[in-house]
C-alpha cells in the first residue's frame, strides 16, 4: 500500500452526524433497488404470459423475486474478502456503479427471462449489504451504535416503504400520462422509470461516497501491515487479538452463528412478507384478495414509511434504552407473528373506510416491528466479533440472509397459490400469513438462545477481561 489515500483513514470514535447519512444513503440505495420492483413485478409477471393463471402468478413472481438474492448468495462472502484485501471504500464504490448498470437491465426487461437475469445481476455484482455494516462497526463506539443501526434501519424501511411506492406510482407512465411519456423510451420499457429513478440513485450514491467516504482506519493499517508481515505473524497477531474475547462468556464461534442465522431467517421471513402483500393485495376479492391497483398498493406502503420514521425517532431509542438488543428481538419477533395475521382481515371486510383502516394499520404494525427486529439483529452480528473479522462474518451473514432470500419468495410464493386453489374455504387468504406467522415464532424461538453478551461491542468485553488482570 504505497500510495496515501485520497481521504485520510478514519479512525474509530464519535463520529459527525453527516458521516452516517453519507453511509446511510448508501445503504438506501440497496433498499430501493431491493424493493422498488415488488409493485411491479406481478403486473410484469402477468404482461410475460409466463403464468397460465392468477392462481400460478404467485409461483412464478416468487422466482423472480429470489434472482437477486441468488446472486447475493454466490457473491457476498467474496466481497467481503475483497474488501479485506483492497478495502472497505472500493468495494462500495464498486457496488454503487454496478447497481446503476444492473437497475438499468431489469427497466428494459422485455422477457421474463432478462427480468430474472437484471434481478440477479443486482444481487451478484453489489456486496455493500455486508460492506456498509462492517464499515459502521468499525469506525463508531458503543456510545453512537445504537443509534448508528437505528439510523441505517430508518433509512433502509424508509426506503423499502418509499421505492415500493415508486414503483407502483411511475410503472407504466405512457398510459397514464400519454401526452408526456407516448412515443418515448418509457413507452417502449413501461417500467423503465421508476428503475431510471433508482440509478439516479445510485450514481447520486457513487458520488458521495467518492467524496466524503473515507477508507476506515483499522483496516488501512492492517493492509499497510499486511505488506510487511510475514503469513506467520500475521495469523499469530490474529489469534492473539482474540484470546480475550474468547475467555469471556458464550465462546466467540457460537456467539457468531446464533447472529448471523438469526439475521438470516429475519430476512427470510421479512423478504416472504414484502413480496406476498402486493400478490395479495392485487389477487381478485372473489379468490379472497383485495384487488387493488399498483397505484392503491403503492399508498398503503407510503404510509408505513411515514409510521417508520415516527416510531425510529420517538419509541425505538426508549425500547433499546429498556430492554437491549436481545431482548428486542424477542419482544420483536412476538410482535411481527402477530402483525402478520392483521392484514388479511381486511379481506372480510366489506365497509371501504373500514378495510383501509386495517390495511394501514397492519402495514404500521408490520414496518415498525420489522424495524426493531432489523435494528436489533444487525448490533448482534457485529457485536459477535472483533473488528478484522466484521466483514467476513458479515460476509456470511449476508450470504446465508441471501439463501434465505433465495427459498422464502418461491415458498411463499407456491404457498400462496395453493392456497388459492383450496376451493370452498372463504378465508384461504389467511393460510400464507399464518405461515409466516408461524416463521416469526420460530425466530422468537431462535433469537431466545442469543447471550446477553450480544448486548455490547466485543471490545468492552476485552477490556473487561484485562482490567481483571486476564
Amino acid at each position: 500500500m504505497s500510495r496515501e489515500p485520497r481521504l485520510p483513514p478514519l479512525e474509530a470514535g464519535e463520529q459527525p452526524l453527516w458521516l452516517f447519512l453519507v453511509l446511510a444513503l448508501l445503504n438506501i440505495v440497496d433498499s430501493f433497488n431491493l424493493n422498488v420492483v415488488w409493485p411491479m413485478l406481478p403486473f410484469m409477471v402477468e404482461g410475460y404470459g409466463v403464468a397460465k393463471d392468477e392462481e400460478d402468478l404467485g409461483a412464478w413472481v416468487g422466482v423472480a423475486g429470489a434472482a437477486v438474492s441468488i446472486g447475493q448468495l454466490i457473491s457476498a462472502y467474496a466481497w467481503g474478502a475483497l474488501s479485506d484485501v483492497i478495502g472497505r471504500r472500493p468495494v462500495m464504490l464498486v457496488g454503487m456503479l454496478t447497481s446503476t448498470f444492473t437497475a438499468i437491465v431489469f427497466g428494459t426487461s422485455t422477457t421474463y427471462a432478462q427480468c430474472v437475469a437484471g434481478r440477479f445481476l443486482s444481487g451478484l455484482l453489489n456486496g455493500n449489504a455486508g460492506v456498509v455494516k462492517t464499515y459502521v462497526g468499525e469506525v463508531t463506539q458503543k456510545s453512537q451504535q445504537a443509534k448508528a443501526f437505528s439510523l441505517f434501519a430508518l433509512c433502509f424501511g424508509l426506503a423499502s416503504c418509499v421505492a415500493p411506492a415508486i414503483g407502483g406510482f411511475l410503472q407504466k407512465p405512457a398510459t397514464r400520462w400519454p401526452r408526456t411519456f407516448a412515443g418515448t423510451p418509457f413507452e417502449t420499457y413501461p417500467y423503465l422509470l421508476p428503475m431510471s429513478c433508482a440509478a439516479a440513485l445510485t450514481t447520486l450514491g457513487l458520488i458521495v461516497g467518492y467524496l466524503f467516504v473515507p477508507e476506515t482506519a483499522s483496516q488501512w493499517r492492517r493492509m499497510r501491515r499486511r505488506r510487511f508481515m510475514s503469513p506467520m505473524r500475521h495469523e499469530l497477531d490474529a489469534s492473539s487479538s482474540s484470546v480475550g474475547y474468547e475467555m469471556v462468556g458464550t465462546p466467540k464461534k457460537a456467539l457468531r452463528g446464533y447472529a448471523t442465522v438469526a439475521y438470516a431467517f429475519l430476512a427470510a421471513i421479512a423478504i416472504g412478507y414484502d413480496e406476498i402483500f402486493p400478490v395479495f393485495a392485487k389477487t381478485s376479492r372473489s379468490l379472497g384478495g383485495l384487488g387493488l391497483s399498483a397505484q392503491s398498493i403503492g399508498g398503503i406502503l407510503v404510509f408505513g414509511g411515514f409510521t417508520l420514521v415516527s416510531f425510529q425517532l420517538l419509541v425505538f431509542p426508549a425500547l433499546m434504552r429498556a430492554f437491549g438488543v436481545t431482548a428486542g428481538l424477542r419482544i420483536g419477533s412476538i410482535a411481527f407473528a402477530a402483525a402478520c395475521l392483521v392484514a388479511p382481515c381486511a379481506s372480510l371486510i366489506d365497509d371501504e373506510t373500514a378495510r383501509w383502516a386495517v390495511l394501514l394499520a397492519s402495514q404500521a404494525l408490520k414496518i415498525t416491528t420489522l424495524a426493531m427486529l432489523f435494528s436489533c439483529v444487525i448490533i448482534a452480528v457485529n457485536n459477535s466479533c472483533e473488528n478484522r473479522a466484521k466483514a467476513r462474518v458479515n460476509g456470511v451473514g449476508t450470504s446465508l440472509a441471501a439463501f434465505g432470500r433465495v427459498v422464502s419468495p418461491v415458498v411463499h410464493g407456491v404457498v400462496f397459490s395453493w392456497s388459492l386453489r383450496l376451493d370452498g374455504w372463504r378465508e384461504r387468504q389467511f393460510v400464507v400469513f399464518i405461515f409466516v406467522s408461524a416463521c416469526s415464532l420460530a425466530l422468537y424461538a431462535l433469537v431466545s438462545l442469543l447471550p446477553k453478551e450480544l448486548d455490547a461491542p466485543p471490545r468492552e468485553v476485552e477490556d473487561e477481561v484485562a482490567a481483571n488482570g486476564g
